[in-house]
């Protein structure tokens, strides 16, 4: 390549045999205008590594790391990441995938991602904020990305906010303390007097309502939002039995009746099979919160989420089944339809290219790829992977119509006139259908093509 384009040509990174990681620099020599030869220079890594890329901090926790074109990280402070390839390393997080697959493009930008902090034993997921850009070296070229938690960019904010809400509240201060001192003179005595009259009549208020409380022959109580009781009145104890202080501060459910349990067992496949998704979400809920594991319905939590068209949750619902069978391919589909619905067409298509490396090809993979890369508009990819799927198949309908549909949505000619083929060697009675007859009445219009 040196003595072909008389450049400079820069290697990837290897470990030499003493052990360093190297790259060498080739640099060509010319004598009277002809080509004689190269120089190669070799330029320990760690070295450049550590001047320019480990010293770049930013905050406590904003550092860089670089991967190579094929994604092997070249330099990373996450120990046993170096040397392995970033596809590897991040399989378990798809947002990082996404941008690694830009950056061996060569692409430059911004994007988030999250990743799992460190401090001693305790691990946190943590929203990043990354840039990422190539570094073009000759015929090579690497590419690096500065990330740094999102706390620690929001805390210059927080902390200006804080500042500035602490003047505004001063000069609030301020400003009522001025005009306490103007009129305090005027209106001291009113305000004492309004404020006696409510004090009394919230005194007698409380009175009343302590008189209702307690002498009320019903069962009255005051529970908070997490169901706990705070308050009972003396019927309680008469009822039940238990003291006052041993019922307060315990959770209501607790009390629920055994039969409510056995109502709401039977009630959930009930309502479930009827399609009354609101009535068996709230006999689901009834059982985990009588004693059933959450984990133990979790397909039914997802199922239901689904049917719900609460697909936020049917994400949640999902990755849990995943992070407990990781081999179940099913819930990698399950996972990117989820995601595709809320317009999260990155995550489905990055799980799908997960589901590939663990799974290898399958049809399923090539179909749902492929119609998430049409919804996102990219067609020359999607069209790969109808063709891909077509391969795997020849006489499949399916593949045909999807890879008609991304050929057809493309403006050149050749890719129009294969659409219309495709089209056309569908069965007489798809051909009827309103979407497939106006599309091919569309491409007979542009490629002037006159029917028999």
């Amino acid at each position: 390549a040196v003595k072909r384009t008389r450049d400079v040509a820069v290697s990837d990174v290897f470990t030499n045999h003493r052990g360093f990681k190297t790259i060498v620099l080739y640099v060509p020599i010319e004598k009277n205008g002809a080509f004689n030869g190269t120089i190669g220079l070799l330029f320990p890594f760690d070295y450049i590594a550590k001047r320019y890329i480990e010293d770049i901090r930013i905050g406590e926790g904003g550092y860089a790391w670089m991967i190579s074109k094929t994604g092997i990280e070249l330099s990373c402070p996450v120990p046993g990441h170096e040397g392995k390839s970033v596809f590897d390393n991040c399989r378990d997080f798809p947002d990082i995938l996404a941008m690694a697959r830009k950056m061996t493009c060569g692409e430059e930008g911004v994007t988030t991602y999250r990743y799992d902090r460190v401090r001693g034993e305790v691990v946190t997921t943590t929203i990043k904020h990354a840039v990422y850009m190539p570094v073009n070296l000759g015929n090579n070229f690497w590419s690096i990305v500065i990330a740094t938690p999102e706390d620690e960019v929001l805390a210059p904010l927080k902390s200006f906010r804080n500042r500035l809400l602490l003047v505004g509240g001063i000069l609030l201060i301020s400003v009522g303390l001025l005009l306490t001192i103007l009129f305090r003179n005027r209106f001291l005595v009113g305000e004492i007097e309004r404020r006696q009259t409510i004090e009394e009549a919230l005194r007698r208020k409380t009175a009343e309502l302590d008189n209702y409380f307690t002498s009320s022959l019903d069962l009255l109580c005051i529970a908070d939002m997490d169901g706990y009781f705070r308050r009972l009145n003396p019927e309680w104890e008469k009822t039940l039995g238990y003291p006052l202080s041993e019922l307060e501060g315990t959770p209501f459910l607790d009390l629920v009746h055994p039969d409510d349990r056995e109502i709401n067992l039977a009630l959930y496949p009930a309502c479930f099979n009827g399609e009354d998704w609101e009535c068996a979400r709230k006999s689901l809920r009834t059982l985990i919160k009588t004693g059933d594991s959450e984990d133990d319905h979790l397909v039914d939590l997802a199922n239901l989420s689904v049917n719900m068209s609460d697909f936020p949750y049917a994400l949640y619902y999902y990755k849990a089944l995943h992070r407990k069978d990781p081999e179940n391919i099913d819930y990698y589909f399950q996972i990117s339809n989820a995601a595709a619905e809320i317009g999260s067409l990155g995550v489905s298509i990055a799980f799908m290219d997960t589901a590939e490396e663990e799974f290898g090809p399958r049809d399923g993979i090539y179909l749902n790829r492929g119609t998430y890369l049409a919804a996102d508009k990219d067609y020359p990819a999607a069209e790969k992977e109808f063709r891909r799927l077509l391969a795997l198949d020849t006489t499949s309908v399916v593949a045909r119509v999807n890879l008609a549909n991304v050929l057809a949505s493309q403006s050149a000619d050749a890719k129009q006139q294969e659409a219309y083929d495709l089209y056309k060697e569908l069965p007489e009675d798809m051909l009827s259908e309103p979407f497939i007859d106006s599309t091919l009445r569309s491409l007979e219009d542009h490629l002037r093509i006159k029917k028999n």
